[in-house]
């Protein structure tokens, strides 16, 4: 009867330090799709800082990729990225437009498409990487990246009031102070936060 006291404590005992030891393992940074964090940024810094970003107005976007490169998962990334970047601009345009009554509205409608298209060719194609997650899968041999890119809310800015100073229409100049103002909140978030980055 001792003997077998001691081998069910022994059982119970190897159970506990295997279940123990499989639980460290996701505390220490592990996904349930197997990728461990290689590095400090986590992700939920990453959508936290894409988040604040958003939030004060400024264009920004977080895309995904994996490979079994490390170098091939980062580019892949990074296109996914500057795709979403492209679509956020068009989301922010019409936001801004948002700012005009009707009667500007239409004038506005070819200065934010314009100005939209002039954002993208001009700054998604080179807009660098500002912050990355990398994660690393040991049993599928694969990388996974998280990249987060911005455009700055100056370049904006200088776009869609070059855009509105070339139209001739009263309402329309008359109402673009509030669209104006949001992208100077956005210029001083990042200045604050991001300094020249």
């Amino acid at each position: 009867m001792t003997v077998r006291r001691i081998v069910f404590a022994m059982v119970v005992g190897i159970a506990a330090v295997a279940l123990f030891s499989c639980g460290g393992s996701s505390a220490r940074g592990g996904s349930p799709d197997g990728f461990e964090l290689v590095g400090s940024v986590t992700e939920e810094e990453l959508e936290t800082i894409n988040a604040n970003m958003v939030a004060n107005k400024m264009i920004s976007a977080i895309g995904v990729g994996s490979a079994d490169d490390e170098k091939a998962a980062l580019k892949v990334a990074e296109h996914d990225t500057r795709s979403k970047l492209a679509a956020a601009v068009s989301l922010q345009a019409t936001g801004l437009s948002e700012d005009f009554d009707e009667v500007a509205k239409g004038a506005a409608k070819g200065l934010f498409e314009s100005g939209t298209k002039q954002i993208v060719s001009a700054n998604i194609s080179g807009a660098p990487t500002y912050k990355k997650v990398k994660q690393y899968n040991k049993k599928l041999g694969q990388y996974k990246f998280y990249t987060l890119m911005y455009i700055d809310p100056e370049i904006v800015k200088n776009v869609f009031a070059e855009e509105i100073n070339k139209i001739n229409d009263d309402a329309l100049h008359a109402q673009k102070d509030k669209m104006m103002a949001k992208l100077d909140a956005a210029i001083e978030y990042k200045k604050s936060n991001f300094g020249g980055k």
